[in-house]
């Protein structure tokens, strides 16, 4: 019995020591967290009863393993110091706490080529420039980034970053830019990272002291001539380019009546003609309206004009020193300085610039200043300064493409011999009038520099709000027109360059905005701090560029003059209405967007009546917001008038069978289709170029009603198309 006993107790005492050599837990369930290019990091479950973990890894298909020293008590390893693109096999064991594991559980990774920047993030967000930043990953030096407003589908890429931080300038203040990052070496590049999409905020405005004011304005000169709105390399103008190169370039820029007078009203008034009287050439303003240089002068300004101030508007208003010239006189002109009548031997080029130098020598000490420089170049009849003559003679002047007249679809007037609007000049008599034109815009070129010069000497450049700008455009043979009033481009846009760097970013390029003149005054006022209680028409540009203001239209308004009709007209940034006030209906229309040269009346174009009649529609809205009343008619009419159908494969869709409402639409719109048999249907919207924008296939059914979202397409008409078997339809949309 005691042998027996004795048995037992050794049995016993075996099985004990042999369940604490043992470990008999679960091997772990192991994933992949993240993999780069250098490393590597894995996971794995929580195993019960599992005193620590053990990681290690080797390059698949060799037998050497490398085990970590670590006893881990977390659910989660990095491989660190792994090489590039190649495939490694990483295991993880549970150990008892006899350090006895049941097994390791293995996975094979695979590490990139190369890494994406991780940690985008963006700062700095200035309205016109973001800075974007990243974090490297596995040394990479090198990087790529692309960006574009949201809306758009184009990226602009910026290569070869040596740093981790990149300012991105030239922006549209409150508008939303996608950016994206990658990294390089060599021939090989990552992944792009995930989008990241940031709002570029508003521009800051001004603190402390105010700026002096400065603006350069030129006589009938278009929007075309300088580098930065794409004129000719020849044509060399570092002093102007400067002002857009050190500042921002609006390159929609018109006034609200492409004539002298009325123009320059409305530049120193903030209104339209219609309110503030100088209706044409011949009509004076109102008395006591408001304007700048008065409004200026009363806050403490030093103002002062120099040039051609308008026709029929007497002496120059609100001034505290000014100097004008005579009728378009290039030499040897006669002057009227402060009251003084005088004669200035020497080309206007030349004795601006020594006025606009006595006028800074005159001011106080201490005071801000406004300066109006208004030059009467590129004015006909032009005529360069004698030592110019020979600047250009061997270069190809810029020459209309669409140097012949309309032939169907325009005003009768356009070529009467009485209205003014007929390009007389043959080929080779136009390209020297451009000559002379060039000519005489050096002069403008020198008064600028001089100008720069003596801003920079008096340490004041950057304190000053520096313009540079036209009273309107002029037309020089394309579509065989001249001179101005009408509404084609050339008539009515001018060059706007401002140098401000406590507003404007360097190199900023406006293409979103149309800016008008009224809005010059407003925006003055704006610099100056001083809020506009005047009742002014136009808006400061910073309200523009910070979206606080929006402006869908510009409004254009002509009066009449001898044959030529009252206008007015509507233009987006995509399309152009005009209203000529004939005695029979006289319209243009033009897709600014596919026909920028407005070579097209579209007027009569079915494709696009319901766009013309939403612009008729805009039209009558701002005649009537402006107080207008209907301008008298004149005998006139629509020549040549073609009607353009459109040929369509799809015959246009019965309202109870195919619906697209509201129409115009804003953002969204819903698409409502109606039929009796089931059968798959395809809906696709294209816009006018017949690229598609929308597509939706919806099986065995015989209707539906979707909604569409359109706030990110561009303005303009879309067809909705519905393919249902063998049967077609189709309608017309507009997207405002």
């Amino acid at each position: 019995m005691k042998r027996t006993w004795l048995f037992f107790i050794c049995i016993l005492m075996f099985a004990t020591q042999e369940s604490s050599a043992q470990c008999s837990i679960s091997r772990p369930t192991v994933s992949v967290t993240s993999i780069t290019s250098c490393a590597a990091t894995i996971s794995w479950n929580a195993v019960s009863g599992a005193a620590y973990y053990k990681v290690r890894y080797k390059v698949n298909g060799t037998s050497a393993w490398t085990t970590m020293p670590d006893k881990l008590s977390t659910t989660s390893y990095t491989f660190t110091g792994l090489a590039a693109g190649i495939k490694y096999k990483v295991s993880v064991g549970a150990f008892c706490s006899n350090d006895k594991t049941s097994g390791y559980k293995n996975i094979t990774v695979t590490t990139e080529k190369i890494s994406a920047p991780q940690g985008l993030i963006a700062s700095a967000l200035t309205g016109n420039s973001i800075t974007i930043s990243w974090v490297p990953v596995c040394n990479v030096t090198t990087f790529n980034l692309v960006y574009k407003e949201s809306s758009q589908t184009t990226w602009i890429a910026v290569n070869n970053i040596s740093t981790t931080a990149y300012t991105v300038t030239g922006l549209n203040a409150q508008t939303n830019y996608d950016f994206s990052v990658q990294s390089q070496n060599g021939t090989l590049a990552s992944a792009w990272t995930s989008t990241l999409t940031v709002n570029s905020g508003s521009v800051s405005l001004p603190t402390g002291t105010k700026p002096n004011i400065l603006i350069y304005m030129l006589d009938d000169a278009r929007y075309d001539p300088f580098q930065p709105n794409g004129g000719p390399d020849w044509f060399n103008t570092p002093a102007i380019n400067r002002i857009a190169n050190e500042g921002i370039n609006f390159r929609y820029t018109f006034p609200t009546t492409s004539q002298c007078a009325p123009s320059r009203v409305s530049f120193y008034s903030g209104l339209y003609a219609s309110k503030h009287g100088a209706f044409d050439n011949s009509s004076k303003h109102f008395t006591g309206i408001p304007l700048i240089s008065q409004i200026l002068k009363d806050a403490g300004y030093y103002t002062g004009f120099i040039g051609k101030y308008g026709q029929f508007q007497g002496n120059p208003e609100g001034f505290s020193w000014w100097a004008t010239s005579t009728g378009d006189v290039y030499e040897d002109a006669s002057y009227k300085i402060n009251g003084i009548d005088t004669v200035i031997s020497g080309h206007i080029s030349d004795v601006y610039s020594d006025l606009a130098n006595t006028f800074l020598q005159s001011v106080p000490p201490g005071q801000k200043f406004l300066l109006f420089f208004n030059t009467r170049i590129p004015h006909t009849p032009t005529i360069p300064r004698e030592e110019d003559l020979n600047l250009y003679i061997d270069e190809t002047m810029p020459f209309p493409g669409n140097f012949s007249q309309y032939s169907n679809n325009y005003p009768s007037y356009f070529y009467s011999p009485t209205a003014g609007h007929s390009w007389t000049k043959d080929d080779v008599n136009t390209r020297e009038a451009k000559l002379e034109e060039f000519q005489c815009l050096h002069g403008a070129e020198l008064n600028v520099q001089e100008l720069l010069d003596t801003l920079t000497n008096r340490g004041i450049l950057d304190s000053t709000l520096f313009i540079f700008t036209s009273d309107n455009g002029y037309l020089e043979g394309e579509h065989l027109l001249a001179a101005k009033q009408i509404a084609q481009e050339e008539s009515i846009r001018i060059p706007l360059f401002i140098r401000y760097p406590t507003w404007f970013t360097a190199g900023t390029v406006n293409t979103s905005l149309m800016i008008n003149n009224i809005d010059i005054p407003v925006t003055l006022l704006d610099a100056a701090g001083i809020p506009d209680t005047f009742g002014m028409d136009g808006t400061s540009i910073l309200k523009l560029l910070t979206n606080e203001v929006q402006r869908k239209y510009f409004y254009y308004q002509f009066t009449g003059d001898g044959s030529t009709p009252s206008i007015r007209a509507v233009r987006s940034l995509q399309y152009k209405y005009v209203k000529h006030y004939c005695n029979q209906l006289t319209e243009e229309f033009y897709d600014l967007a596919n026909d920028p040269s407005e070579n097209v009346n579209e007027i009569n174009n079915s494709s696009y009546t319901a766009l013309i009649t939403t612009y008729r529609n805009a039209l009558d809205s701002l005649i009537t917001a402006m107080g207008e009343t209907a301008p008298s008619n004149i005998s006139c009419t629509l020549n040549n008038p073609q009607f353009q159908r459109e040929s369509e494969e799809y015959e246009e869709a019965h309202p109870t069978e195919l619906a697209a409402y509201p129409n115009p639409a804003q953002g969204y719109f819903i698409v409502d289709f109606r039929d009796e048999e089931r059968e798959e249907i395809q809906c696709w919207i294209t816009d006018l170029l017949e690229r598609p924008v929308y597509y939706k296939s919806l099986p065995n059914t015989n209707s539906f009603n979707i909604a569409v979202e359109c706030g990110k397409w561009d303005q303009g008409m879309y067809t909705v198309r519905i393919k249902k078997g063998s049967k077609f339809f189709s309608t017309r949309m507009v997207i405002q």
